[in-house]
Protein backbone atom coordinates (compact mmCIF):
# COMPACT_ATOMS: atom_id res chain seq x y z
CA UNK A 1 0.00 0.00 0.00
CA UNK A 2 1.58 3.26 -1.26
CA UNK A 3 0.35 6.66 1.06
CA UNK A 4 1.35 9.95 -1.12
CA UNK A 5 0.06 13.24 0.25
CA UNK A 6 -3.24 12.33 0.59
CA UNK A 7 -4.16 9.43 -1.94
CA UNK A 8 -3.54 6.00 -0.87
CA UNK A 9 -3.23 3.72 -3.27
CA UNK A 10 -2.94 -0.61 -3.25
CA UNK A 11 -0.87 -2.74 -5.46
CA UNK A 12 -3.04 -6.33 -5.66
CA UNK A 13 -1.61 -9.17 -6.74
CA UNK A 14 -4.19 -11.18 -9.32
CA UNK A 15 -2.22 -14.17 -8.34
CA UNK A 16 -1.73 -16.57 -5.59
CA UNK A 17 0.57 -19.06 -4.89
CA UNK A 18 0.68 -22.58 -7.23
CA UNK A 19 -1.92 -24.70 -5.39
CA UNK A 20 -4.31 -27.43 -6.86
CA UNK A 21 -7.07 -26.31 -4.79
CA UNK A 22 -7.29 -22.62 -5.50
CA UNK A 23 -9.00 -21.07 -8.44
CA UNK A 24 -7.15 -20.56 -11.26
CA UNK A 25 -5.98 -16.96 -10.77
CA UNK A 26 -4.90 -14.75 -13.91
CA UNK A 27 -1.39 -12.59 -14.10
CA UNK A 28 -1.26 -9.00 -13.63
CA UNK A 29 -1.59 -7.13 -10.81
CA UNK A 30 -4.34 -4.35 -9.83
CA UNK A 31 -3.78 -0.60 -8.70
CA UNK A 32 -6.38 0.10 -6.54
CA UNK A 33 -6.96 3.67 -5.42
CA UNK A 34 -8.61 3.78 -1.86
CA UNK A 35 -8.21 7.45 -0.90
CA UNK A 36 -7.60 10.63 -3.26
CA UNK A 37 -6.42 9.33 -6.15
CA UNK A 38 -7.10 8.04 -9.99
CA UNK A 39 -9.44 5.74 -10.94
CA UNK A 40 -8.32 1.51 -10.89
CA UNK A 41 -6.10 0.10 -13.76
CA UNK A 42 -4.29 -2.81 -13.83
CA UNK A 43 -0.96 -3.85 -15.19
CA UNK A 44 -0.52 -6.86 -17.58
CA UNK A 45 2.63 -9.33 -16.79
CA UNK A 46 3.40 -12.45 -18.12
CA UNK A 47 3.38 -14.39 -15.55
CA UNK A 48 1.06 -15.37 -12.21
CA UNK A 49 2.28 -12.66 -9.44
CA UNK A 50 2.22 -13.77 -6.05
CA UNK A 51 3.21 -10.55 -3.79
CA UNK A 52 4.01 -6.88 -3.95
CA UNK A 53 5.88 -4.49 -1.49
CA UNK A 54 6.28 -0.62 -1.97
CA UNK A 55 9.07 1.40 -1.00
CA UNK A 56 6.88 4.09 0.70
CA UNK A 57 9.59 7.22 0.17
CA UNK A 58 10.24 6.55 -3.66
CA UNK A 59 6.69 5.30 -4.83
CA UNK A 60 8.76 2.15 -6.54
CA UNK A 61 6.77 -1.33 -6.16
CA UNK A 62 8.26 -4.73 -6.51
CA UNK A 63 6.40 -7.77 -7.10
CA UNK A 64 7.63 -11.46 -7.48
CA UNK A 65 5.96 -14.02 -9.25
CA UNK A 66 6.23 -17.94 -8.41
CA UNK A 67 9.13 -18.54 -10.17
CA UNK A 68 12.47 -16.41 -10.04
CA UNK A 69 11.10 -13.79 -12.10
CA UNK A 70 10.05 -10.14 -10.05
CA UNK A 71 8.79 -6.96 -11.73
CA UNK A 72 9.53 -3.20 -11.07
CA UNK A 73 6.72 -0.96 -10.96
CA UNK A 74 6.29 2.85 -11.08
CA UNK A 75 2.26 4.26 -11.01
CA UNK A 76 0.64 2.08 -13.60
CA UNK A 77 4.16 0.78 -15.57
CA UNK A 78 5.83 -2.16 -15.69
CA UNK A 79 9.62 -0.98 -16.01
CA UNK A 80 11.74 -3.77 -15.62
CA UNK A 81 11.69 -8.00 -15.37
CA UNK A 82 14.46 -9.18 -13.39
CA UNK A 83 15.38 -12.93 -12.16
CA UNK A 84 15.82 -13.05 -8.57
CA UNK A 85 18.66 -15.81 -6.98
CA UNK A 86 15.54 -18.17 -6.72
CA UNK A 87 16.89 -21.82 -7.89
CA UNK A 88 14.21 -24.56 -6.07
CA UNK A 89 10.46 -24.42 -5.05
CA UNK A 90 9.74 -24.22 -1.81
CA UNK A 91 6.10 -26.21 -0.46
CA UNK A 92 4.21 -25.10 2.37
CA UNK A 93 0.15 -25.24 3.53
CA UNK A 94 -1.11 -22.42 0.56
CA UNK A 95 1.11 -24.00 -1.96
CA UNK A 96 4.28 -23.84 -3.36
CA UNK A 97 6.66 -21.17 -5.01
CA UNK A 98 10.23 -20.45 -5.83
CA UNK A 99 9.78 -16.90 -4.79
CA UNK A 100 7.83 -16.98 -2.24
CA UNK A 101 7.27 -12.96 -1.19
CA UNK A 102 8.68 -9.98 -0.74
CA UNK A 103 9.05 -7.16 1.72
CA UNK A 104 10.60 -3.58 1.16
CA UNK A 105 13.14 -1.85 3.26
CA UNK A 106 12.45 1.57 2.72
CA UNK A 107 14.90 3.17 4.88
CA UNK A 108 17.84 1.37 2.63
CA UNK A 109 15.41 1.32 -0.75
CA UNK A 110 16.00 -2.92 -0.49
CA UNK A 111 13.60 -5.29 -1.47
CA UNK A 112 14.03 -8.24 0.59
CA UNK A 113 12.55 -11.18 -1.23
CA UNK A 114 12.17 -14.95 0.03
CA UNK A 115 13.18 -18.25 -1.83
CA UNK A 116 14.28 -21.36 -2.34
CA UNK A 117 17.43 -22.37 -3.43
CA UNK A 118 19.12 -25.58 -4.56
CA UNK A 119 22.03 -26.36 -2.06
CA UNK A 120 23.43 -29.79 -2.92
CA UNK A 121 21.75 -32.55 -4.86
CA UNK A 122 20.02 -33.57 -1.21
CA UNK A 123 19.17 -30.32 0.16
CA UNK A 124 16.75 -27.30 -0.96
CA UNK A 125 16.75 -24.78 1.51
CA UNK A 126 14.76 -21.41 2.26
CA UNK A 127 16.69 -18.04 1.66
CA UNK A 128 16.60 -14.40 1.84
CA UNK A 129 17.93 -12.09 -0.98
CA UNK A 130 18.48 -8.41 -1.14
CA UNK A 131 17.71 -6.23 -4.30
CA UNK A 132 19.37 -2.99 -4.12
CA UNK A 133 16.81 -0.41 -5.85
CA UNK A 134 19.21 2.08 -6.64
CA UNK A 135 21.93 0.10 -7.90
CA UNK A 136 19.81 -2.70 -9.09
CA UNK A 137 21.59 -4.99 -7.66
CA UNK A 138 21.36 -8.93 -6.39
CA UNK A 139 22.86 -9.70 -3.30
CA UNK A 140 23.59 -13.30 -2.62
CA UNK A 141 21.17 -15.10 -1.46
CA UNK A 142 21.17 -16.04 2.69
CA UNK A 143 20.59 -19.86 3.00
CA UNK A 144 18.46 -20.35 6.05
CA UNK A 145 19.39 -24.77 6.60
CA UNK A 146 16.00 -25.19 8.06
CA UNK A 147 15.93 -29.14 7.74
CA UNK A 148 13.25 -29.17 5.47
CA UNK A 149 12.29 -27.46 2.28
CA UNK A 150 9.44 -25.31 3.59
CA UNK A 151 8.84 -22.09 3.19
CA UNK A 152 8.77 -18.28 4.34
CA UNK A 153 5.69 -17.62 3.05
CA UNK A 154 5.10 -14.05 5.26
CA UNK A 155 8.04 -12.06 6.60
CA UNK A 156 8.96 -8.55 7.98
CA UNK A 157 12.08 -6.50 8.24
CA UNK A 158 13.90 -4.19 10.94
CA UNK A 159 15.41 -1.71 8.22
CA UNK A 160 17.65 0.19 10.73
CA UNK A 161 18.61 -3.10 12.91
CA UNK A 162 18.92 -5.22 9.11
CA UNK A 163 16.95 -8.34 10.87
CA UNK A 164 14.40 -9.91 9.06
CA UNK A 165 11.82 -12.52 11.42
CA UNK A 166 9.93 -15.15 9.58
CA UNK A 167 7.82 -17.91 11.00
CA UNK A 168 7.81 -21.55 9.08
CA UNK A 169 5.73 -24.03 9.71
CA UNK A 170 6.70 -26.79 12.04
CA UNK A 171 6.35 -24.38 14.65
CA UNK A 172 9.65 -22.42 13.67
CA UNK A 173 10.92 -18.71 14.29
CA UNK A 174 13.80 -17.27 12.74
CA UNK A 175 15.86 -14.31 13.26
CA UNK A 176 17.87 -13.11 10.28
CA UNK A 177 21.24 -11.04 10.10
CA UNK A 178 21.17 -9.10 7.50
CA UNK A 179 24.28 -6.65 7.83
CA UNK A 180 26.70 -9.43 8.86
CA UNK A 181 25.69 -12.65 7.98
CA UNK A 182 27.72 -15.89 8.84
CA UNK A 183 26.03 -19.04 10.12
CA UNK A 184 25.88 -17.89 13.58
CA UNK A 185 23.55 -14.67 13.12
CA UNK A 186 20.62 -16.97 11.39
CA UNK A 187 19.16 -17.62 14.57
CA UNK A 188 16.38 -20.65 15.11
CA UNK A 189 14.00 -18.44 17.91
CA UNK A 190 12.43 -21.88 18.80
CA UNK A 191 11.11 -24.95 16.99
CA UNK A 192 10.12 -27.26 15.26
CA UNK A 193 8.36 -29.21 17.59
CA UNK A 194 7.58 -32.96 17.64
CA UNK A 195 3.83 -32.12 18.14
CA UNK A 196 4.16 -30.56 14.30
CA UNK A 197 1.95 -27.22 13.85
CA UNK A 198 2.59 -23.84 12.46
CA UNK A 199 4.31 -20.60 12.62
CA UNK A 200 4.28 -19.02 9.01
CA UNK A 201 3.82 -15.44 9.52
CA UNK A 202 6.22 -12.85 11.00
CA UNK A 203 5.63 -9.52 12.32
CA UNK A 204 7.98 -6.96 13.73
CA UNK A 205 7.26 -4.87 16.91
CA UNK A 206 10.27 -3.74 18.57
CA UNK A 207 12.85 -6.55 18.29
Amino acid sequence: MLLQGNAVTAYVANGAWDASWLPEHDQGVQVVSLEGGSTAAGIPTDKRVNSCAVDSATGEVVCTTNDADLYRITGTTLNQTLQSGASAILGFSDGTAMNTGVVIDAVNHRAVIGMGVTVSSSEVSPAFQFLDLGTNSFSAPIEMHTQNSVGPEYFAIDPLRNLVFTGIENYQAWLVDMASHPRDDIKRIFGPRSTGGQAATGTENGL
